[in-house]
Parts: structure tokens; sequence; C-alpha cells
């Protein structure tokens, strides 16, 4: 009988001294490198639907079931899911830096604190070239030193690791094997045409939904008054980039429409700025392809205008000549200005 009591002490020592050796923290870091442009590659994680096509969960169960709400993609984006073998409850997209970071907040079933996610997992993307992005997922997080999961979160660690590595084994075939459309950008310089607009000003911060919903806004508004009051003028939406400061987070856009030439001043409500761009020398580009790669004709320019030592005179702006719905995001296409001086 002592035997065995000194055998029970030896054991719940034993099991004291390996429950305090166990860590209260894990973190999981997996990086591959995908032959297929950053925009492409990044489009696949920021839309939960496209998750479907290379999730480790939904690879482990077919059976799983999807059901989504809030925006198409990027911030807010939710995806609710069941299944018998992986678990009920949500993720949702916390945080969306374009072509650059993702940060998706999972919320499963019984585990739930309010708006707090059980766990948090990261994506980040780094260009290596024009068509070869790294993609590094990682999540971390701190376990309670009396919890119960301390005992399997060394095994949980290498799980969760080995289904992040099969997760982008899989993300990097669907993009590998996608027919992406190539950008064009054709650069230039001169002097650029002249229009007179109706627009209205944004100051917002960086966040690229706010600077999307003010713009979307402003743009409504504007279209609105021109209707209401028989305004007469081109449908092509101009953007104008005054201030984009990173360190105080801060952005101030314009939008605008051209007007007819025979608009008058006085028919226009002080509500509305009268402003007039363009007429002067510009490096600029057509941009042939999606609004969410412009972003590549701006570094054009920018490269450009360093190698010519041309110095930015004016506030850069941008106009669409075509309109996505009738010719598709591939078939857009868009001028962009930046206003320089030559040395």
């Amino acid at each position: 009988m002592k035997v065995l009591k000194f055998s029970a002490l030896i054991l719940l020592v034993m099991f004291m001294i390996l429950f305090v050796a166990l860590p209260t923290t894990f973190y999981i870091k997996k990086e591959i490198i995908i032959n297929q442009n950053t925009s492409a590659v990044f489009e696949q994680v920021n839309n939960l639907k496209n998750w479907q096509k290379w999730s480790p969960w939904q690879e482990n169960d077919s059976n799983m079931v999807n059901t989504y709400e809030g925006p198409e993609e990027g911030i807010g984006s939710i995806n609710h899911f069941k299944s018998e073998s992986e678990g009920n409850g949500r993720m949702q997209i916390m945080q969306s830096d374009e072509n650059k970071f993702i940060n998706i907040g999972l919320f499963f079933e019984g585990m739930e604190d309010g708006e707090n996610p059980t766990m948090e997992t990261s994506f980040s993307f780094l260009e290596m070239s024009e068509n070869h992005v790294q993609v590094t997922w990682t999540a971390s997080d701190t376990i309670g030193y009396f919890s119960p999961f301390r005992l399997i979160l060394p095994f949980m660690t290498v799980k969760l690791g080995d289904t992040f590595e099969k997760g982008l084994k899989n993300l990097k075939k669907i993009c590998e094997d996608m027919n992406v459309p190539i950008v064009d950008v054709v650069l230039s310089e001169g002097i650029s045409p002249k229009f007179r607009l109706i627009s209205l000003k944004d100051t917002t911060s960086l966040d690229p939904e706010k600077i999307k919903n003010g713009m979307n806004s402003k743009i409504i508004k504007i279209v609105e008054y021109m209707k209401a009051n028989s305004i007469k003028g081109q449908n092509i939406p101009f953007t104008i980039q005054h201030l984009y400061d990173e360190k105080n987070d801060l952005a101030i856009y314009e939008y605008g429409f051209p007007l007819d030439s025979n608009v008058v001043s006085v028919a226009i409500s002080n509500e509305f700025n009268l402003i007039e761009v363009g007429g002067n020398y510009t490096v600029s580009a057509t941009h042939t392809g999606p609004l969410r790669t412009i972003n590549q004709s701006h570094i054009g320019i920018k490269k450009y205008m360093e190698l010519k030592e041309y110095k930015l005179s004016g506030s850069p702006y941008q106009y669409y000549t075509t309109n996505p719905d009738e010719v598709g995001e591939w078939g857009m296409i868009s001028e962009v200005y930046y206003p320089v001086i030559k040395n």
C-alpha cells in the first residue's frame, strides 16, 4: 500500500513538473514563394469565398457548409462555417492592407469572448519581383497558466504548423494555375488635357475601406446634384490626391466630374468646388486593368521621374475613361497624371 501511495506521489510530482514546464504561448510561421503577381495572390486570401479552393480545412472536410456576410472582400468580410470534423464558428477579416497584409480573427463556437476572436492569424505579402511573391502565414497566442489547453499546446503547434504548410501549398497551386491577364501600363510626358471640374474634397485616414467609402459618397453626391439640377458634364470620374501622409495617418482626396463648357459658375452651389485640372506639363500613364492594380502606374511614373530628375509640381490625379460594368475590370482604362517641373 505504501508503495502505491509513493508511486502515486511520484507520478503527481512528475505531472506537476511537466505542467510547469509546458509553454503558455505558441508561435507559428510558414512561408512560401508563389510564381504569380502579388495582387492575384492577395485576392485569393482577401476574398473569403476563394478559400473554398485552397483552404486546408475545406480540404479536410469537403462537406463543410460556408455562408458569408459583409463586404465581398477586405475588412468586415465574414465566413460562417459548420463542419463535423473542423468545428463550427466564423472567421472575419480584421485588417486588410492591399497587397501587403491581412489579419483574420477566428471565432470558434463555444470559445467566443464577446467581440474578441478565439485566435488571430495573419498573412503578409512581399513582392520579390513582378511575378514572384513571398507569402508568410503566421499565428500566435497566449494560453492561461492553468488552462487545460496547455497540455495539448505542443501537439497543437505542430499540427497547426502542418496545416499552414498544406494551405500554402494549395494556395501556390491555385495561383500558379491561374490565367491572369497582364496589366498594361504605357508612360508618356507632355502637356495634359485641360478640364473644369465640379468636385468635393474628403479628408480621411489611410484605411483603404474608409477611403473607398469616402470616394463613393462624394461621387454619388455630385452625380445626384448634377442630375437634380440638369447640369451637363462628362461621365469621367476624377480622383485628385492632395495629401497622403503615412506618418500622421492622413489623406486628402478630391473627387469630381468635368463640366460642359457652357455651364456657368453661378449655376453651381457653393457647397461644391469648381476647379481646373490639367493644361500643364506632366508625366502620365495609360493604365489598362483593374483599379486595384493602379499602383503599378504610380510606381512606374515615380521611377520615370527619378530617372529624368523631374520634380513634382502639383497634386497627382487620375480619371477613368471606361466603365468596368461595361468592359470588365481587365478592360478598364485609367489615365494617371503627375504635374512636373523639368530640371
